[in-house]
This record gives C-alpha cells, sequence and structure tokens, in this order.
C-alpha cells in the first residue's frame, strides 16, 4: 500500500469523481500565464471543480494510518511472542533457583544419609574381610599340616589358595578401614557436581533465550519506528499539498463575472445582428432577450459532440454550483450554458444559438436572421433529459421528468428551443437550492417577455395587408 509522494496537489485529481483532468487546468494556467487577462478562466474552474482535501488526500491519509496500524501491530506482535519466550526464561531461572534452594536446604539431610552409607558400607565390607581373613588362616593351617604330612602337589596348591585367600580378606579388612569422611566428601562433590550440570544447562538455554529475544526486541522497535517515521513523513506532505489547494472565488464573484459576460456577448451579437436601431421596445424595457439554461438539459442535438465524446469536455458539461448572488438571492450557475439572444426588430428578428463553456471561455454561435411570418410555431413543451450526478464518489445518469421547454419553428424547418431547469432538476442536480415558485418563474422572465412581443409582431406580419390584396389579411398564427 504504496503511493507516490508527489509534490504537486493536482496531480491527485483523478481521485476526485466528475472531475476534469489535470491537464484540462494547466491548458487555461498556461493561457493564464501567456495573458493575465485569462486568469479568470483558471478562478472559474476552480470554483466549479473545487478540490476537497479530505477527499483527494484521503488515499494517502489512510496510507499513513495503516502504516501507523501497522507499527502498533509490529509491537503487538512482538509483545506475544515475547510473553512466550519470558515464559520460557522464567522456566529455566526458576529451575536454577529451586536446585540452588534445594540444594542449601538439603545438604544436611543427605550427608546424613551419605555418612549412614558410607558406614554401613565399611561394616560390610569389614565383615567380609573377616570372614575372607580368618578362612584364609584356617586354610593356610590346614595346609601347612597336609604339607608336613604329604610334602608337594597337592598341598603346595592348597597352601598357595590359602595364602591369597587371607591376603583378600585382609585387603578388605585394610579398605573399609577407609575414612568415612572421604566417602562423604566424594558423594557430595559428586552431588555438585551434578546439581551444577543441571544448573548450567538452564542458565545456556536461558542464555540462549535472552539473546534472540534482545535482537527481535531491537528488530522489531527499528521496524515499527521506520514504519511512524514514515506516516509522520506522510502527514507532513499531506499538509503542504493541502495548503496548494486555492481558495476559489465566491458565488457572488463567479455570478458577476457570467453577468458581465453575457452583456458583453449580446453587445457583440447585436452589432453583428443588423437590428441595432430597429429593435422593438418592450414593455419591460428590455428590447435584447437572453434565453439561456444548463446545456446539459438541451436536446441532444443542441449539444456540441465534442462535449459528449470527451471526459473533461463531459466534466465541464455536467459542473454546476449553487449559491447566492449580490443582493442574497438563490442563484445557479453552470459550467456550459445553451443561449438563444433574441434581437426583436420590426420586421425581423435575429437568432444566435450559442453554446458557451463558461469555464473555458470557449462559444460556438450560429446567427440566423427570420422574418416573422416564417414563424409557424410558438409553444411550451416539456420533455424527460438525462444528466449526470455525482453519488457516493460515483457519476451516475439520473432521468429529469417534465422539464419546460421554449419551442418556436419556422417554416425552413429550421427551430428555436431552450430548456430550463424546473424543480426536479434542482432537487437531483443541485439540491442546495430550494426552488420556490417565484425563483422558477424568474428563470424563464426573458421568455415569456420575448414569446409575447413574437406572438404581436407574427400577428402584425399575419394581419398586415399584402400588396395588390386590398388589404385581405393572412392567416393568424
Amino acid at each position: 500500500m504504496e503511493h507516490t509522494m508527489t509534490e504537486d496537489v493536482w496531480d491527485f485529481l483523478p481521485n476526485h469523481p466528475g472531475y476534469p483532468s489535470r491537464a484540462d487546468r494547466d491548458e487555461l494556467v498556461a493561457a493564464a500565464q501567456a495573458d493575465s487577462s485569462k486568469m479568470r478562466r483558471v478562478r472559474i474552474w476552480d470554483f466549479f471543480f473545487p478540490l476537497d482535501s479530505r477527499l483527494i488526500l484521503a488515499p494517502l491519509r489512510a496510507e499513513a494510518a495503516w502504516l501507523r496500524a501497522e507499527a502498533a501491530a509490529i509491537r503487538q506482535n512482538f509483545e506475544h511472542g515475547e510473553e512466550s519466550l519470558v515464559r520460557k526464561m522464567a522456566y529455566h531461572k526458576e529451575e536454577t533457583a529451586k536446585a540452588l534452594a534445594d540444594w542449601e536446604t538439603r545438604l544436611t539431610e543427605r550427608r546424613t544419609q551419605w555418612v549412614t552409607g558410607a558406614q554401613k558400607e565399611q561394616e560390610r565390607q569389614r565383615n567380609r574381610g573377616a570372614r575372607l581373613f580368618l578362612g584364609g588362616l584356617l586354610a593356610l593351617l590346614a595346609a601347612f599340616a597336609f604339607v608336613k604330612k604329604f610334602p608337594g602337589g597337592i598341598g603346595e596348591q592348597m597352601l598357595g589358595a590359602a595364602v591369597i585367600t587371607a591376603g583378600v580378606g585382609f585387603v578388605y579388612l585394610l579398605v573399609g578401614q577407609r575414612d568415612v569422611d572421604s566417602r562423604v566428601k566424594s558423594s557430595e562433590a559428586l552431588a555438585q557436581q551434578k546439581v551444577a550440570s543441571y544448573i548450567a544447562w538452564h542458565q545456556r538455554e536461558s542464555s540462549k533465550l535472552e539473546q534472540p529475544l534482545a535482537k527481535r526486541r531491537r528488530i522489531a522497535e527499528e521496524t515499527a519506528e521506520a514504519s511512524e517515521q514514515k506516516a509522520l513523513e506522510i502527514e507532513r506532505k499531506v499538509e503542504t499539498l493541502a495548503r496548494q489547494i486555492p481558495e476559489g472565488p465566491s458565488e457572488e464573484q463567479v455570478h458577476a463575472w457570467l453577468l458581465e459576460e453575457l452583456d458583453e456577448l449580446r453587445g457583440d451579437f447585436l452589432r453583428q445582428s443588423g437590428q441595432e436601431g430597429r429593435l422593438v421596445k418592450a414593455r419591460s424595457g428590455n428590447n435584447v432577450f437572453c434565453l439561456r439554461g444548463p446545456a446539459e438539459l438541451q436536446p441532444p442535438d443542441k449539444i456540441e459532440p465534442l462535449y459528449l465524446k470527451y471526459d473533461d469536455l463531459r466534466a465541464h458539461l455536467h459542473a454546476r454550483r449553487a449559491g447566492m448572488d449580490h443582493d442574497g438571492k438563490n442563484v445557479a450557475l453552470y459550467g456550459v450554458w445553451a443561449i438563444e439572444f433574441l434581437f426583436l426588430g420590426e420586421d425581423e428578428f435575429a437568432s444566435f444559438h450559442v453554446f458557451y463553456d463558461f469555464i473555458s471561455g470557449r462559444k460556438a454561435a450560429r446567427r440566423r436572421v427570420h422574418n416573422y411570418n416564417t414563424v409557424s410555431l410558438i409553444e411550451t413543451r416539456s420533455q424527460f433529459r438525462e444528466i449526470q450526478v455525482v453519488r457516493d464518489g460515483i457519476t451516475k445518469p439520473v432521468l429529469v421528468d417534465d422539464v419546460p421547454s421554449l419551442f418556436f419553428a419556422l417554416e425552413n424547418s429550421e427551430r428555436i428551443e431552450v430548456n430550463f431547469p424546473n424543480k426536479e432538476y434542482y432537487t437531483k442536480a443541485l439540491p442546495d437550492i430550494l426552488p420556490s415558485a417565484e425563483f422558477l418563474e424568474q428563470q424563464r422572465q426573458d421568455a415569456h417577455e420575448a414569446i409575447r412581443i413574437l406572438q404581436e409582431n407574427v400577428h402584425k406580419a399575419r394581419t398586415r395587408p399584402k400588396e395588390g390584396t386590398g388589404g385581405a389579411a393572412a392567416e393568424l398564427l
């Protein structure tokens, strides 16, 4: 269980589900280094993909905890093994002590036994020697008598045997007279030798155990300390890595940036629309409408194909966060927006469909100019859409039902369609927002006003007298 001790916290991005790769951010950083005005993109990336040190550094923290547990287990296992060795050592020491104590306490008793035994043996030897000596003397006298009467031959043999028997008996008498204390001392020396041999054996066995025990204790402690040192290094590294995590911008700041960039887009597209100075004045005072919703809720053919193909762009597509604006109102912020800018003139209107990656700043826009009498249908629809959410650390697809959609159909088979988030979307994708009816209505205010003006202008275009028809009205929408 070992992780590379990287020096860069961004190397841990793969541990974050639903996050783009490090290369995705590095590209923005490189652009910001070349042009400081692009630093905003890096900060927006950090806003949508904030690094949670508890999550991305969890593998390192787990490794440190594992190493500390390993050190504790090493010590515990050594203690269990040590108990067995200590018990064996205690046994040998106990046996040694018992042998010494037994020798000291029973020496007097054993000496008495040894003296009594020696005396008995002495008496037996004396009796045996006396019998042999007396028998030998009698045999010697008989042999002399026989030799005198029968000189030579068998008499001489009998005389020799008698001399030998008497000599043996005399020897027994002499041996039997040996000092009893010398016998006792000999027995005591033999006993001491046996006890010393017994004690020496136990001492050798105990010494044999003490040496590996000390070695095992040293090895176990060195191994445990090495694990703890590695854990400490990892914990310090975690602290260092955690300090590298940037503090992202606030929701208020990101929302202000979004409004600023939308206003820039509005100005750019107005100049391209051909409707500048010819726009219809709406009751709200607004005559440029920005209909927008999260790109992930749009029809599949309205989503740029690359955002469905590549993981980094898919992460942008499904990035979303809830927050508050400067007025304290709920706002929903998305990584990628689908936007329809409508510039409503007196006789025609221009539409700009923008697939806007708010994170990277990339945008794909399509400009079209339409005559009002080409509008064949204006309606709202409800559809289901599939989005991606992260649950329990795993990215999963989730269906959202009854997604509201504003739909314009044109006679040339073109269409304008924008899907808006509903309550179910917020519940599943942004549970931090508890959308009220007022909040949901605010999301579609521009859409309602745009529909009203479109319907009025389409009605005027359809009812305006055609040239040469004497003022006949066209069919109403």
